[in-house]
């Protein structure tokens, strides 16, 4: 997880209220960095002296950081105020809205997917659930709001297990596999909105693939129907190249 997402999910992490998944992404994430540390210990100290009553006062980082999430709430009421003006024009004019969406491309594109995939993919997190691809299959069910396929990807790669992440604001299942020791990464999740816009396209199999390299990974993403499939790993483009087919070619 990044800095950012961190401090999007800190209060809830010290008040115990994030779910397990995250809450170990959290704690993974503070124990290598020191500055969202501090800001943990910080708010552990805050509201410690809320509830005994006593006064303290926040160092200046944490008094920016507080004021910028008061200026994010007040936006937010202002908003709350104008929601059902809002919603009037939208009921009014969502037929136009959703033609000029369309040709405008008011879609997800797929560089903050690649983003978030490289960063999970690079991270040792710990896996939720190994086993065969049935019981890994099996696991996900009622985790996540869509049947996850876990690809069977040999001779090239194993599958080791599976864990629930997230891309972006997307829920995604991660599949772990390991070929000649080497961590294979593929994320599986809802394509609502997303559209390969990026010029690294090419075609493998029937699907339109966006395939690239980047901070010495290979990364690629494409969708099939309602699922979309992100794939990380450090092989070389030939290796990958087969791996993507090979996935391409499962996907439902």
């Amino acid at each position: 997880m990044r800095c950012a997402e961190i401090e999007h999910d800190l209060g809830c992490f010290v008040d115990g209220e994030l779910a397990m998944p995250e809450q170990r992404e959290v704690e993974s994430h503070l124990r290598e960095c020191q500055a969202c540390r501090e800001l943990a210990n910080e708010q552990r100290r805050l509201k410690n002296a809320l509830r005994q009553g006593s006064v303290v006062s926040p160092s200046p980082g944490l008094s920016q950081r507080l004021s910028s999430c008061l200026d994010r709430e007040d936006g937010r009421r202002r908003w709350e105020r104008l929601r059902p003006i809002a919603a009037t024009v939208v009921s009014v004019f969502l037929p136009v809205a959703a033609a000029l969406a369309l040709v405008l491309g008011y879609v997800q594109t797929v560089e903050p997917l690649i983003t978030d995939s490289l960063v999970k993919h690079q991270r040792n997190l710990p896996l939720e659930v190994t086993g065969g691809r049935e019981q890994v299959q099996s696991w996900f069910d009622g985790k996540v709001p869509f049947a996850v396929p876990a690809l069977r990807l040999e001779p090239l790669a194993s599958l080791r297990g599976g864990r629930l992440c997230n891309l972006g604001n997307r829920d995604a299942a991660m599949l772990q596999y390991e070929q000649e020791g080497r961590k294979i990464s593929v994320f599986v999740f809802e394509a609502q909105g997303l559209h390969l816009r990026a010029p690294n396209r090419r075609m493998i199999g029937n699907r339109e693939v966006f395939i690239d390299r980047a901070s010495g990974y290979q990364v690629a993403v494409f969708r099939d129907r309602e699922l979309g499939y992100a794939i990380a790993g450090n092989v070389t483009e030939p290796e990958f190249v087969r791996l993507v087919s090979a996935a391409v070619g499962q996907s439902p």
